[in-house]
């Protein structure tokens, strides 16, 4: 035997990833060490390691996944459906058969006596030997069966969230493959989630999937390539491939189900054969949540499916119908450079999902920057009471909401009170030339404008604002929502943002304090790990098995376990 059969890379997950990049293109030593950042004798180790467990194999164009290999990228990391395959690979590897027949025995075998067993084999120093077995044993403990969970986990599939929230369309997921520096990940999306991670870790990216598509609707492909890189190499995953799609499920609102209760878009962006970069697969289905999708960009239409729009040859996107019974379609000519989303006919009563759909994608989803001077700028009489991305038309959504809908004015001002429990009312001042600003009196019958506010006051009544008003098929994308806010404030408010039937909340933190002060089943965690980026819901965490109750949030973050 020789020694390139002992393995060497101690991280069975690491070796999927590898494995994982060879599926999406990375072919050869040189390009997956650029992909995956490893020295090239890493790149080495890991390789083989996969040769041994037989996930890849070595051929004339080289390297490629086997059946095996692709039977494991078919699990889902971290689960024990994964460890199952990784117990298979172990128990079916000829070398290991050899070196260490008893590895995976309920009696874990000795780290002397495998070691001499492997420089008996193959021929390799005594020290060497021993670093070798050790790698084996650390094979065996990410191999085995996962301790009981002690801690509840939240299932994003449960159907109570299909009828979460009301009857408004709502994003039930959000996945991409080969974007930026995602090779391949999907999120679920409750009411309001955290995302956490370090810089570079793919959060901002996954989130820009909405406004790409957004930008694609308005402006084109190109146009949306253009915004973001000098080239569409440019957006694909380190360079690699010729394509990155997208994917999109929703919740559709209980009043509109007939025979499905999900729907879910497709798009695919690549070189084309006839030259060029554009739309090579776009799709809208409606869908069962109990029959989840098979590929990311469906080849064909799955069992139970109803396709409402798709991409066909000739530069043709055709139009089906969402009510079952019918067959009616038509065919509307695109080019390749638009979405045929964009064209969908104007024909509420023959999409009223799709054109929830296109409506929400096109501008439904915000990207809030609260600026506190925006905040606080009085609004004309005539103002529309809709509250802008940066805050702009506060006053005029304020007001018109204690007119309309006072009971939800006064939840949002004991909101803030929780808050700032010096502050005892919110009301209103008119100018002489009819502008409305907000005024708060504090305790004591001090009474000042929102302009006299901190920059902190002002952009938490924002936010808890945005969460109460109901704004109908609605996602905010909000960066860094703890900016300005001292600990107890965040305290206060941040576990009860997107619970109160208001538009869904997607925030990305940094923050020990607004973290410890979600609840854990609402974090996802973006961990970068070589070249692949994970997001793993921070209850599902291999640490979190060992615990005997709920542990810190903030203690967890501050340790660099959420991130």
């Amino acid at each position: 035997m020789k020694a390139v059969d002992i393995p060497q890379a101690d991280s069975l997950s690491r070796v999927r990833e590898l494995v994982s990049t060879v599926q999406f293109g990375a072919t050869d030593a040189q390009r997956l060490q650029r992909v995956m950042t490893l020295h090239p004798r890493h790149v080495g180790y890991h390789l083989h390691a996969a040769r041994i467990l037989n996930w890849l194999e070595k051929g004339a164009d080289g390297w490629a996944v086997t059946a095996g290999g692709e039977k494991l990228l078919g699990t889902q990391p971290g689960t024990d459906g994964e460890r199952t395959l990784f117990r298979s690979a172990i128990e079916a590897s000829a070398s290991l058969k050899i070196i260490a027949p008893g590895l995976l025995a309920d009696t874990p075998p000795e780290q002397g006596a495998l070691s001499v067993r492997i420089q008996e084999e193959a021929g390799i120093a005594p020290a060497t030997a021993r670093r070798r077995a050790s790698t084996l044993l650390r094979w065996r403990t990410q191999s085995l069966p996962m301790k009981g969970r002690r801690l509840p986990l939240i299932s994003y599939d449960d159907s109570a969230t299909d009828d979460a929230a009301g009857a408004g369309l709502r994003v039930h997921s959000v996945s991409a493959e080969r974007y930026g520096v995602l090779q391949s990940v999907r999120i679920d999306l409750g009411d309001h989630v955290v995302l956490v991670g370090g810089n570079a870790s793919g959060k901002s990216t996954l989130l820009d999937v909405f406004s790409f598509i957004s930008d694609a609707v308005s402006g084109g492909v190109t146009a949306a390539i253009d915004t973001r890189a000098d080239g569409f190499e440019k957006l694909v995953w380190f360079g690699e491939g010729d394509a990155f799609a997208f994917a999109v499920e929703f919740n559709i609102p209980p009043a509109l189900r007939g025979e499905h209760s999900r729907a879910r878009y497709e798009l695919e962006i690549g070189r084309l054969e006839e030259g060029g970069i554009g739309v090579r697969a776009e799709a809208l289905y409606l869908c069962h949540r109990e029959s989840p999708p098979r590929e990311l960009i469906q080849k064909s239409t799955p069992r139970g499916w109803r396709k409402v729009l798709g991409s066909i040859q000739g530069g043709q996107v055709r139009f089906g119908t969402e009510q079952s019974g019918s067959r009616k379609a038509t065919n509307a000519a695109v080019s390749a450079d638009r979405l045929g989303l964009a064209q969908l006919p104007d024909e509420a009563a023959r999409f009223p999902i799709a054109r929830r759909i296109l409506n929400l994608l096109a501008g439904g989803v915000q990207r809030l920057c609260l600026a506190p001077s925006a905040l606080a700028k009085p609004c004309a009489a005539d103002a529309a009471p809709v509250i802008e991305n940066d805050g702009a038309g506060f006053a005029a959504a304020l007001k018109h909401l204690s007119e309309n809908e006072g009971d939800t004015f006064d939840a949002w001002v004991g909101d803030v009170r929780e808050a700032f429990a010096n502050i005892e009312s919110i009301g209103f001042a008119t100018n002489p030339a009819g502008d409305t600003s907000i005024t708060v009196q504090f305790l004591g019958g001090h009474e000042v404008s929102a302009a006299r506010l901190s920059s902190g006051q002002l952009r938490l009544m924002g936010l808890t604002a945005l969460a109460r008003i109901k704004r109908p098929e609605t996602l905010y994308v909000v960066d860094g929502p703890e900016a300005g806010l001292d600990p107890r404030a965040i305290q206060a408010i941040a576990g009860g943002l997107g619970t109160s039937g208001g538009p869904q909340m997607v925030l990305t933190s940094q923050s020990a304090a607004w973290i410890g002060a979600t609840p854990l089943e609402r974090v996802q965690c973006f961990v970068r790990e070589a070249g692949a980026v994970r997001v793993i819901p921070a209850l599902h965490l291999e640490i979190l098995q060992e615990w005997e109750q709920a542990p810190s949030a903030a203690l967890l973050f501050g340790a660099g376990l959420l991130a």
